[in-house]
């Protein structure tokens, strides 16, 4: 293939980088007006992984080594390391912690442009592989795009941005493979096994998509050096949380057995009664990812029927729509909708596939390339429509989160639970997940002497390191507000562990309760857009025991 020349190069990386760019320049959008880490919705689990990435930072284990998610945690340790590579562990605690906030856009935005890599690597590829062709490079990397989620999801810090990135770099290997379908495949098994490796110890989830290579190499041997390269870089990516290399083997056996949510019910792997409908959930709100996957379906059977040539595109296809099903299928078991991102993330992927190879099962019609053309440009004003409503309800959110507030409530006991937005709760659950690592400097740096923080998961209020006896702490103040997520969980911990409390007032903003005793609850502690004000989100109520 003739490669552009100098001249022709700067127009093509400018053309191939505008998608990439997009990513960021929306996720950074939603980053800001979705509000701080500490909101609500951000605080599981960025803050989690801001504190294991600083013990990593300092010489210890990570103790959420849940995902696993190690390769999360050398980042985070990596770049707050090389802001302070001569401080010591307790300095760059205090430093971190002091500003937790800023470390973690930091981190964020180093993770939209690895991504931008990743996308403008898989495009490249995508070019060399069909000759450069243009319009299925550009296909290829509309694969963030498919589902709202992935945004949503790709600038917080946590697996899903690197599930998304292991993804594009598969794909880019999948074109390098079809590009050198004639001189060889080279060191990419190995290429293979590494990405592999790197998304699966991101995420088990990602683990599935191991089976796209298998349909690539077709030898013996190229087989085997995939599959050893993927387990040792599988478990070079985890060196870092070996110390607690039990603790993740007992969790992921636990999430294997149990038919429920985390390992929980009875240990027959599923539950039969409600796993036909939860499989359907799998689907359920992803248009454009269940038409490309019934399309890739299709194409396979037509591919059959006519009796064309099994090639490297066709295979590589075959293996997208395998790894597609088995996470599904996986997934299933407790259906929530951003745990399909590797799955979703492979679509454009599969749609620049079958544009190249849709040509040659319907003879190279003209208006197949013109077809696939307005098909995008519907798909990229569906995707601004959609992008502008969900950015919408993040700033509604960002507003009410900051306009309910506990200030005006000092003389009172403050119960905080899952997930209020507050920046002492967000270090408070960080340390949870860090196994009360940092609570002794926590309760130095941000004293609170009438705060409590309550999670569903420990059932225990501490107020730190120290313990709390929720009834007592009630009973040595006149009044209690208690501020969380969950209003149902909230009156239940509070009828079962404080019943002589009750409940005078509640506000309700959005997802977040404010409830009160001995008090009246005063909404507003920010004054809000007075178009909010008019919302019936936020209220006061009274007589709610």
């Amino acid at each position: 293939m003739s490669q552009p020349g100098k001249k022709g190069r700067a127009p093509l990386f400018i053309t191939l980088g505008a998608l990439p760019m997009a990513l960021v320049v929306l996720s950074i959008i939603f980053r800001f007006h979705s509000g701080p880490f500490w909101i609500w919705h951000h605080v599981d689990p960025s803050y989690f992984y801001l504190l294991n990435g600083l013990m990593l930072g300092m010489g210890e284990t990570p103790a959420d080594v849940f995902h696993p998610g190690t390769p999360v945690h050398t980042l985070v340790a990596f770049i707050l390391r090389l802001g302070s590579p001569f401080a010591s562990g307790d300095e760059l605690a205090r430093l971190v912690l002091q500003e937790p906030e800023s470390f973690l856009k930091r981190i964020s935005t180093i993770i939209l442009f690895m991504n931008f890599a990743g996308l403008f690597y898989l495009g490249l590829s995508a070019f060399r592989a069909f000759e450069g062709a243009l319009l299925p490079a550009l296909v290829a990397q509309t694969r963030p795009f498919f589902t709202m989620f992935i945004l949503k999801q790709a600038y917080q810090v946590k697996p899903e941005p690197f599930l998304l990135l292991a993804a594009s770099l598969l794909g880019a290997l999948l074109f390098k493979a079809i590009e050198r379908r004639e001189t060889g495949l080279g060191r990419l098994p190995i290429a293979f096994g590494v990405v592999v490796g790197f998304g699966t110890a991101s995420k088990l989830l990602f683990a599935p998509l191991a089976v796209v290579p298998l349909f690539i190499l077709g030898l013996r041997k190229e087989t085997g050096v995939y599959v050893l390269s993927g387990l040792i870089a599988f478990l070079f990516f985890l060196l870092p949380a070996f110390g607690n290399w039990d603790v993740s083997l007992s969790y992921f056996t636990r999430m294997a057995a149990g038919s429920g949510a985390y390992g929980s019910g009875a240990a027959t792997v599923v539950d039969l009664a409600s796993y036909p409908a939860n499989l359907l959930k799998v689907f359920a709100g992803k248009l454009l990812f269940d038409l490309v996957l019934l399309c890739s379906l299709a194409a396979l059977v037509l591919r059959w029927k006519q009796g064309l040539e099994r090639s490297l595109s066709w295979r590589a296809l075959e293996g997208l729509v395998l790894a597609q099903l088995l996470l599904a299928l996986l997934v299933a078991k407790h259906p929530i909708a951003y745990y399909m991102l590797a799955a979703v993330s492979l679509t454009g992927i599969q749609a620049a596939l079958l544009l190249v190879l849709g040509e040659g099962l319907f003879g190279k019609p003209s208006w197949w390339r013109p077809a696939w053309m307005a098909a995008l440009i519907l798909i990229g004003m569906s995707r601004i429509i959609s992008f502008l409503s969900d950015d919408s309800e993040r700033l509604e959110w960002r507003r009410y989160a900051m306009a309910l507030g506990t200030g005006p409530y000092e003389s009172c006991t403050q119960v905080y639970f899952d997930f209020a937005s507050h920046p002492p709760y967000a270090l408070y659950m960080g340390d949870m997940m860090a196994g009360w690592r940092f609570a002794p400097l926590l309760a130095e740096m941000y004293p609170a002497k009438n705060q409590v923080f309550m999670n569903f998961f420990t059932k225990e209020p501490r107020r730190w390191s120290e313990k709390i006896d929720l009834q007592a702490e009630i009973a040595k103040r006149p009044c209690t507000v208690l501020r969380g997520a969950w209003e149902h969980q909230m009156r239940a911990y509070l009828a079962e562990h404080a019943p002589a409390a009750k409940i005078t007032s509640q506000c309700a903003a959005g997802q977040e309760q404010l409830l009160t005793i001995g008090v009246e609850a005063n909404c507003w502690t920010q004054d809000p857009d007075p178009k909010m004000r008019d919302k019936a989100l936020m209220k006061p109520l009274s007589g709610m025991n």
